[in-house]
């Protein structure tokens, strides 16, 4: 087999010489010096072809190119620039230490006294004794073989060492060889012959390789493969010569052959030899020479020899005796001599060599002086010399390496050359010699090899006159190629062009705008040192231009003269001024200079809001190339961003910043000509949390549906600070958009309506109204938000521009600047449009709407203001002007908000406004409306029953007369033919009642008198008188139509059902002519189960079809005797309904008939149908709501946890008399809940250090101070807070609390026994009443300020504790709360009764209570302000 050397790897110590060489670069050899570890150097190596020429010129001596070192190839670069190349057949060297080194196979001791070769294959051989007579170790695995008996000591000569009678009259040889070693028995006597031990020598057989035999060959293996191998053994006699038969032959005295004698190595030219038989069993291996070489006439010494070696395939003898056999690499006969012509006894005995040698460094090379093929030749057979011949063979890789594999594989049909040639040292003055072949016929084979990069090269040799006994011995170790060369430049690459970019390979190529470009080619020369040729041809072809010299693959440019537009290519080669390469591959491109048309930018998108992308379409053309792309800059004018366009078109979605951004456009074509820029500027409107500020429905009232107190948004549902107020006169109210009279603002131009600043007019906030214009005579102003002197913003109907005009102004002076847009059409008379405007002074953007949609927009340049002084409605004017730009024409649906509306907000508000409160009844004992409308609620008194008579027996009664006209069925749901609502509820079983035996004189039951009925009971919280029990057929109803069932409305309320029996039971309505126009309350399906619904008819007439949000679901069951909280949403726009149970909405459905009005009283506990009261209630009904408006989901699913709005009920900051603001013990809330002290007091240092800022209050004098009554509900939602020092931490110390008549509602206290801060809530006004309690997570520090604040949620049933604005924890309350009804302590717990205990004994300051639940972060505020 074939064995190809491995390439060397490179070491760490080489790679630091050639990085410090590399530093010095290739060019400027004038400055370089060769380095002095090279210069020091014998045989300075260097990685490549490059850097080892430069070092070489550099140092004058020839450095070796590692990347080409292997066992039998060495390449040199020289001096002179040129590289040498010798290539063996046979190893000639190893690699020690990352060089190459000589083989050497002279044995020496080592250090284990075992014999080794200087630098040959890993052999040691036994310097006598026991042990292994030979170890070889390659590939992972070793092999050894060990004599039967101990030896004798061993003679070293040279490579080989003999031990000497090993038998009597035999010698054991051992030789190094190149790649392994042999082991020959020279039997040196007859007797020795005759030994048996001789004639089967056993050998032990050692090591981990695997050792076979097949046919006399003997096969090394390891983990790696084959390692080595023995051929077939061989046996040779000393017999050197013999009588002339030949003699006639012999033309020429001086023609004498004269044979070699046999030696160790190799048999003698006229020797006897013989076969050997090997047999390997187990671990023994058994020579066996053939005896009859032993027993016949032979000259002795007789060599018995197998060889192991590594497999090399350079070379092959070939004998056409044995034309199929094959002998590889001659370890087989001929054994170690590569012999050449007929034998000398046997002259049709021929024998010819084939040789390979390795040639890859010579690809692409030039060669530069005759090469050689140079074979040392040991003995020759003629005294007058031998015709040797050269020829050129196929390669012996890929052929059988027999006589007739390779016969007709002898090229060219004659020899290269032929030599003459004498090498027999027989004959005088001859010795062994090299014969040099280096014919001009060997270069040119040579260079066609490395022309066609070829990786091998063979050469065979014969003898011209192959008959006749005409031969010659080489040595195998000693036939080499030898070659001077140079390198060919190659690898022609047109790399790019500038502009274009790298080499397009396909027609058209890419476009290109510069009329002279660059163009690149580069090609590849070992010798560092190249041209290259470029070549143009299109519309302009230039003629052929050559660089000056780069380096080996450096790019060489050329800038070509002005070409016309249109397709081009161009291609280039390298020349070395000797040879060139063949044209690159062609490169192509195309010229166009015609820039693109300016980009055309059309918004595509809705109205920019800040936080949603916006999308803008580009457009371009371009006649030449194309449009490519378009390149942008948001806000910078510079091309920041490619967008890819498709048909000259492109679409770019981003999110911009608030205000005004512009984008700068420009289009490129495909030849990167750029168009003129474009400009395109979007308003981007911010969308903030938004809170309505003024909503005024303007339907029959003026009232402000917002909730709000003030321009900051304080909120209470019941407010009614910002209801509006007329001036002037004329004002009445109209017919609105939708046809529903009395529900618009109708103004005549003599009056208008205003109210206090609703906003705040120097922050973000958006205006919108309906406004119908009957008049365009004048101004006609719609929302004015006016400061003393100037407005500051106005909505109006500008005459002299016929638009819509919305303006901010810049300061509140006579003459302000304004920004102003306007509208883009005019509006159109008695048309009603609606109108709305956003002014953000953050984002400065001011936005103009009609319609629901944005029409126009402006930067806002002016610092905007607020305008402190009045909000007007149908006018425009200021302090001192109350009717200027007077509306004639009708104003419905305002809202003012702060924040700012987006666009698709706008379009719903034009719809709905927010939902506001109408009307509200608590039921604590009274029918009062909470939101102070004027609804305050009839009540009937409840019907007392009269005792029934003892019954008396009557006659069996007659049957009643049918009568035409029909009886009103209250509790009809509508169209008999409608089905009941569905599902499948559980419902009990009924049973029948016992039958009486009607022959039997039925016994009358005393009668009791009944109670009189419960009118007012314990609501959902089970407050005592907290809820209205009805009873009977009772009905509660408002003083006039509290809503509109064909606007939007919200119900709810908190009912409890107690009796079931009565189908239909109607908790809230509005009456109708002839029905409700809606109905929240209960149901019973056809089983009798009830259920939750909300119930509106198609229209004002019973028999129309009824729309239901209910169903017999568990999401709608109505428990008996349970609180359930319902809340009902209609929306008029949407038509949808909307039913929530406990908070979690439970269905929403769309009705499908008209919106009308049920314009009647509204009622609680019953419902009007076919003109008449029914459908009453029975059970308890608490916390009645209702509102103008649709409640959001969030909002109505918010509606049963809400507490009320928080309201200051009491605020004492106890600034004594010498402080800056005395306040004393007065309440400063306006409630006039002022304190009186029982005991001494002072006033003392707050915890700010101010004077008389704090009250104090002695512990040895008991003092405490209190209220006239209560402040707070403990009932309900409170809130308390106050700064506190104490003197000492011992017993318990009360702070605030509110007396009972023997507890405390709550009280936050200081406990002693557990030395913490704590709120506590008795459960119940008794002795034995449990308590709840949350206490401070550190123990206080005694004279330290510190802030306590407790919140009671009753929705949520929790108690919280805030020490120092952090929460403590919170606590469940569980308990029925109560109402402590005496007075609150400051300092002290007290009883009405007058009891006081727990003196503080401290300081006290800042005391506030709230009704409701303080947002948490007020208690931050407070403690850390």
């Amino acid at each position: 087999m074939s064995m190809t050397p491995a390439r060397i790897a490179f070491g760490s110590a080489l790679a630091v010489l050639l990085t410090s060489f590399t530093a010095v670069g290739l060019t400027g050899a004038a400055e370089a010096a060769c380095p002095s570890a090279v210069a020091a150097d014998q045989a300075p190596v260097s990685r490549t072809e490059a850097s080892a020429q430069r070092l070489a010129e550099l140092c004058g001596k020839p450095v070796e190119v590692l990347a080409e070192a292997d066992e039998t190839t060495k390449v040199l670069a020289l001096p002179n620039g040129n590289f040498s190349l010798e290539s063996h057949v046979e190893p000639q060297r190893v690699e020690r230490d990352e060089r190459w080194i000589d083989l050497d196979t002279t044995l020496q001791p080592g250090s284990d006294g075992r014999l080794r070769p200087r630098a040959a294959a890993d052999v040691s051989f036994s310097a006598g004794g026991s042990g292994p007579l030979a170890v070889y170790r390659e590939g992972g695995a070793d092999f050894s073989l060990t004599w039967p008996d101990a030896l004798p000591a061993g003679v070293v000569d040279g490579d080989a060492v003999t031990y000497p009678e090993v038998y009597p009259g035999a010698d054991l040889v051992v030789r190094a060889v190149a790649g392994g070693f042999s082991h020959v028995l020279v039997v040196k006597t007859p007797e020795a012959a005759a030994n048996s031990k001789v004639r089967a020598t056993a050998y032990t057989i050692g090591g981990s390789a695997a050792v076979t035999e097949t046919g006399g060959e003997v096969v090394l293996k390891g983990p790696r493969g084959v390692i080595a191998g023995a051929p077939r053994a061989a046996a040779w006699d000393s017999t050197w010569s013999k009588p002339d038969v030949g003699g006639p032959m012999r033309k020429l005295a001086s023609e004498t052959a004269v044979a070699d004698p046999s030696t160790a190595e190799a048999p003698g030219g006229l020797a006897r030899q013989a076969e050997v038989d090997v047999e390997v069993s187990g671990k023994r291996l058994t020579v066996r020479p053939d005896a009859a070489l032993l027993d016949g006439a032979s000259r002795f010494p007789v060599y018995i020899d197998p060889t192991y070696s590594k497999y090399y395939q350079k070379w092959i003898p070939v004998n056409d005796s044995r034309p199929d056999t094959k002998w590889t690499s001659g370890t087989a006969w001929p054994r170690d001599v590569i012999r050449i012509g007929s034998n000398f006894d046997n002259y049709g005995d021929i024998w010819r060599a084939h040789t390979q040698f390795d040639v890859t460094s010579l690809r692409g090379k030039r060669i530069i002086k005759t090469p050689s093929v140079e074979v040392y030749l040991s003995h020759t057979a003629w005294c007058a010399g031998e015709s040797l011949q050269l020829w050129q063979t196929n390669a012996i890789d890929g052929n059988t390496p027999t006589w007739d594999g390779m016969k007709g594989k002898w090229l060219h049909g004659a020899a290269l050359q032929t030599k003459t040639v004498k090498a027999n040292s027989g004959c005088s003055g001859q010795k062994p010699s090299w014969a040099k072949f280096n014919a001009a016929a060997v270069k040119t084979r040579v260079q066609v090899a490395a022309d066609g990069n070829a990786s091998t090269i063979t050469f065979g040799l014969r003898m011209k006159t192959e008959s006749g006994g005409h031969w010659a011995k080489a040595e195998r170790g000693k036939v080499k190629l030898a070659v001077e060369y140079q390198s060919k430049p190659s690898s022609p690459v047109a790399v790019r062009s500038s502009p274009g970019g790298n080499c397009t390979k396909t027609s058209p190529g890419p476009w290109i705008n510069d009329s002279t470009p660059a163009l690149y080619g580069k090609a590849a020369d070992a010798d560092n040192s190249v041209k290259i040729v470029f070549d143009v041809n299109g519309p302009t072809s230039p003629a052929e231009h050559t660089s000056g010299s780069v380096a080996s693959n450096a790019e060489a440019g050329w800038t070509t003269g002005v070409l016309a537009d249109g397709n081009y290519n161009w291609k280039v080669y390298g020349t070395d001024g000797t040879d060139k390469t063949g044209w690159s591959a062609a490169c192509y491109f195309r010229q166009d200079h015609t820039p693109p048309t300016t980009p055309v930018i059309t918004r595509t998108s809705g109205t920019p809001v800040l936080g949603q992308p916006v999308t803008l379409s580009f457009a371009s053309t371009d006649a030449g190339s194309g449009v490519l792309r378009f390149e942008y800059g948001l806000g910078v004018d510079a091309k920041q961003t490619p967008l890819t366009a498709s048909s000259g078109k492109a679409s770019l979605t981003f999110t911009p910043d608030t205000g005004r951004t512009q984008i700068y456009v420009w289009a490129r074509d495909n030849a990167a000509n750029y168009s003129a820029r474009a400009i395109y500027n979007v308003f981007t409107g911010r969308v903030t949390p938004v809170q309505p500020l003024g909503v005024y429905r303007l339907t029959h009232d003026l009232r402000d549906d917002s909730g709000t107190t003030d321009e900051s948004g304080t909120e209470d549902p019941f407010a009614n600070e910002k209801d509006l107020t007329l001036t002037g006169t004329g004002t009445t109210y109209g017919t609105d958009r939708l046809g529903k009279g009395g529900a618009a603002l109708q103004l005549n131009g003599s009056g208008c309506a205003g109210t206090a600043p609703v906003l705040r007019s120097d922050a973000p906030y958006t205006v919108s109204a309906w406004v119908k214009l009957t008049d365009k005579a004048a101004d006609r102003a719609v929302v004015t938000l006016a400061g003393t002197t100037m407005q500051s913003m106005v909505l109006y109907y500008d005459k002299a521009k016929d638009r819509w005009n919305l303006g901010v102004s810049s300061a509140d002076v006579a003459a302000p600047t304004w920004n102003t847009v306007l509208s883009t059409a005019a509006p159109a008379v008695n048309t009603w449009e609606h109108v709305a405007a956003t002014v953000d002074p953050v984002g400065k953007l001011l936005r103009l709407y009609v319609n629901g949609k944005m029409v126009a927009e402006t930067a806002i340049t002016v610092t905007t203001w607020h305008a402190g002084f009045r909000t007007m409605i149908g006018c425009s004017g200021h302090a001192t002007v109350s009717n200027a730009r007077p509306m004639i024409g009708l104003i419905d649906q305002v809202g003012l908000w702060s924040g700012l509306l987006s666009e698709a907000q706008i379009k719903d508000a034009g719809n709905e406004l927010p939902a506001g409160i109408a009307a509200g009844w608590a039921l604590r004992g009274t029918g009062a409306d909470r939101a102070e409308h004027g609804y305050d609620l009839t009540v009937p008194e409840p019907v007392v029953p009269t005792t029934p008579p003892d019954p008396e027996p009557t006659e069996e009664p007659e049957e009643p007369e049918p009568t035409d006209e029909p009886t009103p069925d209250p509790t009809d749901t509508g169209n008999p033919d409608e089905p009941e609502p569905t599902g499948t509820p559980e419902v009990p079983d009924e049973t029948e009642a016992p039958t009486e035996d009607p022959t039997e004189e039925p016994t009358p039951e005393p009668t009791t008198p009944p109670a009189p009925p419960i009118e007012w009971t314990a609501d959902q919280y089970a407050r005592p008188d907290s809820a209205w029990n009805v009873s009977g057929d009772r009905c509660a109803t408002s003083p006039r139509s509290v809503i509109r069932s064909d606007e939007s409305f919200s119900l709810s309320v908190w009912a409890r059902l107690d009796d079931a029996s009565a189908m239909n039971q109607t908790i809230l309505g509005a009456d109708g002519n002839r029905v409700s126009g809606f109905y929240l309350g209960a149901r019973t399906n056809g089983q009798g189960v009830p259920f939750w619904s909300l119930m509106m008819k198609a229209t004002d007439d019973e028999t129309s079809p009824s729309e239901w949000a209910g169903g017999t679901t568990d999401a709608f069951a109505a428990s008996i005797g349970k609180w359930t909280h319902l809340t009902g949403v209609y929306n008029a726009t949407a038509k949808t309904i909307t039913l929530f149970v406990n908070g979690v909405k439970a269905t929403t459905v769309t009705r499908t008939g008209g919106n009308w009005s049920a314009g009647g009283l509204f009622t609680i506990g019953c419902a009007k149908y076919a003109g008449v009261a029914g459908d009453y209630f029975r059970g308890a009904i608490s916390d009645v709501k209702v509102w103008r408006g649709a409640l959001t989901d969030a909002e109505a699913a918010a509606v049963k946890q809400a507490n009320n709005p928080v309201k200051v009920e009491g605020q004492w900051p106890l600034e004594g008399p010498r402080s800056d603001t005395p306040t004393n013990l007065e309440d400063t809330s306006g409630n006039g809940r002022h304190l009186s002290v029982a005991g001494a007091y002072t006033w003392e240092q707050d915890r700010a250090a101010s004077r008389n800022g704090a009250l104090g209050l002695a512990l040895a004098q008991g003092s405490c101070a209190e209220t006239a009554g209560p402040v707070v509900r403990t009932d309900g939602s409170f809130s308390v807070a106050a700064w506190t020092a104490i003197d000492e931490l011992t017993g318990t110390r009360t702070v605030v609390s509110q007396s009972g008549a023997l507890r405390q509602g709550f009280r936050i206290e200081y406990a002693g026994d557990v030395n913490r801060w704590r709120v506590v809530m008795p459960g119940a006004d008794t002795a034995a009443a449990a308590s709840v309690e949350v206490r401070s997570l550190a123990a206080p520090v005694a004279g330290t300020w510190t802030h306590l604040a407790a919140v009671f949620d009753l929705p949520a049933k929790k108690l919280r504790f805030y020490v120092d604005g952090d929460l403590q924890g919170e606590v469940a309350v569980s308990t029925t709360p109560w109402h402590a009804a005496g007075p609150l302590t400051v300092g002290c717990t007290g009883t009405t009764a007058g009891a006081r205990t727990n003196y503080l004994g401290g300081v006290v300051d800042d005391v506030r209570v709230w009704t409701s639940t303080v947002d948490a972060d007020l208690f931050g505020t407070f403690a850390h302000a």
